[in-house]
């Protein structure tokens, strides 16, 4: 009788050698899947297996980026790891707001920024060089995107923390390209209401009610949200501590005489101790960001129309 010969390419192949056979396609949808769901230890251990995995697991670890409590003197993300970042957070840098500017440049591709207000000014800074830098490239397409940030949270208690960007064409031209946009005051101030018309594609926005509605024009600011075709979320924050029933029973009477408007549907109420951003659970910001869960799934937001 012939022998049975097993002609398989990797019969007697050691393990190590495994990979020198594989279709590269193939190994990356091995470590793609490896990866999910995302293991911050697991994903280092796999960044040392070899210089290949290390190149693609970069991204992965870089993409959710928390930076706090900096000292005055230290070191900077470098670029090559900070394009990789998709979510950034920066809680305190140093002493001087400026010391933030440089993770802003080195972070180009973020498409979703925390940071405490005082910071936007770094990073309408920030922003003002990319934009230079783009409009005077000499590519037929116009050089590289200058920004791809469509969510921003702001935390602290500047009163006006967009106003940086209010007042030049590249702080303009960012706002306009926003998509979400979340504001927690750690105080009640008495503050003059966001400005919506540099603002026109929102269609998320969450913060307190007393920064997005003017005490004295209620229904004309309300008014104003529902009209906006594209918001599909608008969650107005209270502190716990205030009058909630107050304000529901306010907003329900609006509702009622004004059923005719639309988008109501939309708007919702969400209770929450006003804090900075120095008690941010940054271990759940973390996570959430990795899963895509924002303020607007919060559970224990109440939607006007499930009102009683």
């Amino acid at each position: 009788m012939g022998e049975l010969v097993d002609d398989h390419p990797n019969l007697g192949v050691p393990m190590e050698s495994t990979a020198h056979w594989l279709p590269p396609e193939l190994i990356l949808l091995i470590v793609e899947y490896a990866l999910t769901p995302y293991d911050t230890q697991f994903a280092l251990s796999l960044s040392v297996v070899s210089s290949w995995t290390r190149r693609v697991v970069l991204p992965h670890i870089f993409s959710t980026l928390s930076i706090r409590n900096l000292p005055e003197k230290h070191d900077v993300l470098p670029p090559h790891l900070g394009t990789h970042v998709q979510n950034l957070l920066i809680q305190r840098v140093g002493a001087s707001w400026t010391n933030a500017t440089a993770f802003f440049d080195n972070c180009p591709n973020a498409t979703s920024i925390t940071l405490p207000s005082q910071y936007m000014w770094s990073l309408h800074r920030s922003i003002q060089r990319r934009y230079l830098a783009s409009s005077q490239s000499n590519s037929s397409d116009g050089g590289e995107l200058w920004s791809r940030c469509h969510s921003l949270s702001i935390f602290g208690q500047i009163y006006e923390p967009l106003s940086p960007f209010l007042t030049t064409q590249p702080g303009l031209a960012f706002l306009h390209q926003l998509t979400h946009l979340e504001i927690t005051l750690s105080n009640h101030i008495s503050v003059d209401r966001i400005s919506l018309s540099a603002l026109p594609n929102l269609t998320h926005i969450a913060g307190p009610i007393f920064y997005l509605i003017h005490p004295t024009g209620v229904e004309r600011d309300l008014q104003e949200y529902l009209a906006r075709e594209r918001l599909e979320k608008l969650v107005l924050t209270v502190n716990h501590h205030s009058g909630l029933a107050l304000i529901f029973g306010g907003i329900q009477k609006l509702q009622t005489r004004h059923s005719g408007w639309k988008g109501w549907s939309r708007v919702g109420i969400l209770s929450l101790v006003m804090a900075g951003l120095e008690s941010l659970d940054i271990t759940g910001w973390r996570a959430d960001k990795r899963k895509g869960v924002t303020i607007w799934d919060d559970p224990g937001i109440v939607w006007i129309l499930d009102l009683d």
